[in-house]
């Protein structure tokens, strides 16, 4: 995966906030916005450069999870997301997986913005369907922040 400009602004959002969430100062953001550079430089992909720089601000700060507050937050507001969004969906997979879709779609740190009632699922359902059947029901579902688990419940 290529590093394109605005994974280096959206790698630098992500610097500025964990910066400020652990206590640090224009200090800590200035070099952690020259490691970003320099990574870029490098080479490599957006998550590992994220989760270095994640790493160095942790290991400056002393600050394990910067993110707690934000994650509680988060996690609040996803349960009445879904809370309110689930009476308006039929109970059909089709739904399940398009509201689990639409909660893994987006993070907190990033300015992107969308809406979701314009979301459409492109796929087979009768074998999705039959392909969850045949494996007993089991399913992987992978998210990377808490309120992702609250939109997958319905899908779960």
């Amino acid at each position: 995966m290529n590093v394109t400009e605005r994974c280096g602004s959206c790698l630098k959002g992500l610097a500025k906030t964990t910066v400020e969430l652990s206590g640090g100062g224009p200090d800590l953001l200035l070099l952690s916005e020259r490691k970003i550079d320099e990574m870029i430089k490098e080479g490599g992909t957006p998550p590992d450069m994220a989760n270095r720089i994640l790493s160095f601000i942790r290991h400056v700060t002393g600050v394990y999870d910067p993110f707690a507050a934000r994650k509680k937050e988060e996690f609040d507001e996803a349960i009445r997301a879904v809370s309110k969004a689930w009476k308006t969906f039929p109970s059909t997979l089709h739904d399940a997986l398009l509201l689990s879709a639409l909660g893994n779609s987006k993070d907190f740190f990033s300015d992107d913005s969308h809406d979701g009632r314009a979301a459409t699922l492109h796929g087979d359902m009768d074998k999705i369907e039959k392909a969850i059947y045949n494996n007993n029901g089991l399913v992987l579902i992978i998210g990377d922040n808490p309120g992702d688990f609250i939109f997958d419940m319905p899908l779960a």
